[in-house]
């Protein structure tokens, strides 16, 4: 168990998996452990860049925690852990085709602020300029997908922000 929690610890975030949890309460004391005991089975996003049914439609399933098995296997095979985050698209512009480096990592540490696109999907430049944004966002994706007051952005030319929003919240039953 410890294990699995230092392997996953750094693609987790705390505050967005609590807010994703119908009864938040019962994983205050902590979140980490909660989601390696039960929240991964229940298929509660740990990150707002890991959508685990998404990484598992593309990754034809796997056994077990699915950020657990991005961060074991499917970085490495490229696998997308979200349909804004293309690991190949970014690992061949941004990396060079670097296998070391797990891109969504480099993306949420080094590529966010140097302003690299996450993917073909998403204009960082033109969504920066769109707010006015500068300096005070650090991952424009991320403050995109956190940030409801961004999500009419037209991610590129033909993207339907409206229609998007309905597949995901009500078709599927999610939040953005």
């Amino acid at each position: 168990m410890k294990r699995h929690a230092r392997d996953i610890a750094p693609l987790f975030d705390p505050f967005f998996y609590l807010d994703r949890l119908d009864r938040p309460e019962e994983a205050i004391a902590n979140p980490l452990l909660h989601y390696v005991l039960a929240g991964w089975r229940d298929g509660v996003s740990p990150h707002p860049l890991f959508a685990p049914d998404y990484y598992l439609s593309r990754r034809g399933g796997a056994a077990g925690d699915p950020l657990l098995d991005f961060r074991r296997e499917g970085a490495a095979r490229d696998i997308d852990p979200h349909p804004l985050f293309d690991m190949a698209f970014y690992r061949e512009r941004w990396l060079g085709g670097d296998k070391t480096v797990d891109p969504l990592e480099h993306y949420l540490e080094i590529g966010g602020r140097r302003r690299h696109d996450p993917s073909p999907r998403f204009d960082t430049a033109a969504f920066l300029e769109r707010f006015g944004l500068g300096d005070e966002v650090e991952v424009p994706l991320l403050a995109f997908l956190v940030s409801p007051q961004y999500h009419e952005f037209a991610l590129f030319p033909g993207f339907d922000a409206g229609l998007y929003r309905y597949q995901v919240e009500v078709e599927r039953g999610q939040r953005l």
